[in-house]
């Protein structure tokens, strides 16, 4: 039989675990007809890419196109969101609120926006929510909504004008919160992260903006730039939705599939 091995992911910070399953690690890859990487920077960026040798296999990873279908009432929803906000540019971010997602840079970048018009969405809940709110309180351009529904969340990403995806290392492996926005049409400001594959799916200047790690005066430049221009936003946008379409929906896992049993 073939082994097929999907290298999701590094062991970037539990030092004694890397240092243990390294060995191990190794014998897996020797043994693996092909190493399956969701990205080309999943196996192009790792620690064992000497290893993986021409074993790499690209198969990206896919959402799921039927829990995006919004139905008429949700629209709505997101109808009576977009009215609360008349006249500001609405921004989603929606995920565990941990270290690296990158929350703390999203708060900084807002902070340096000023009274510009507009808001930020940010659902979800974890160990540093309140934190994130202590820090967040004098401004009142980010509002937490804590956890949502499934259909709240199909009303929010109607509503929103910007996918937020402040994520900041690898430990974030690809995105799909990321590509269920883009696939609703809207433009995604992330930042540059080596070895994930948030960048693959996220493309700087095509459907969206890419900002130096951490650096969150760039990315408040990012959010200002897409909030003052309309055509820019859409146009980002469409490409966003044409991307996720084209790469991570499940017909594109099937063809991907049945490709990679081909080479087998």
């Amino acid at each position: 039989f073939k082994l097929l091995v999907y290298w999701h992911l590094d062991i970037t910070k539990q030092k004694l675990l890397k240092h243990l399953f390294y060995g191990l690690n190794l014998a897996l890859i020797n043994r693996a007809d092909k190493i399956l990487g969701a990205t080309p920077k999943h196996v192009d960026e790792s620690a064992f890419t000497p290893q993986f040798g021409d074993k790499r296999y690209i198969l990206p990873y896919m959402i799921d196109e039927s829990n995006l279908v919004i139905t008429e009432e949700e629209k709505e929803v997101g109808k009576r969101i977009k009215e609360k906000y008349a006249g500001k540019t609405l921004s989603f971010f929606i995920g565990r609120h941990v270290p690296y997602k990158g929350l703390t840079y999203l708060i900084k970048a807002s902070k340096e926006l000023g009274d510009v018009d507009m808001h930020f969405l940010v659902a979800g809940s974890g160990e540093l929510t309140d934190s994130l709110k202590e820090e967040a309180k004098d401004d009142p351009k980010v509002e937490f909504l804590g956890r949502v529904t499934d259909s709240e969340r199909r009303s929010y990403l109607y509503a929103c004008d910007i996918v937020l995806f402040p994520s900041i290392t690898r430990n974030e492996g690809f995105g799909l919160a990321l590509a269920e926005g883009m696939y609703l049409g809207h433009p995604a400001v992330t930042f540059t992260i080596l070895g994930s594959g948030v960048n693959y799916v996220n493309l700087d200047g095509v459907t969206g903006i890419e900002c130096p790690n951490c650096d969150y005066k760039a990315y408040a430049t990012a959010l200002k730039r897409l909030a003052s221009d309309d055509d820019l936003r859409e146009k980002m946008g469409l490409a966003a939705k044409k991307r996720v379409l084209e790469n991570f929906t499940s017909g594109s896992f099937k063809g991907n599939l049945i490709n990679l049993i081909e080479t087998l």
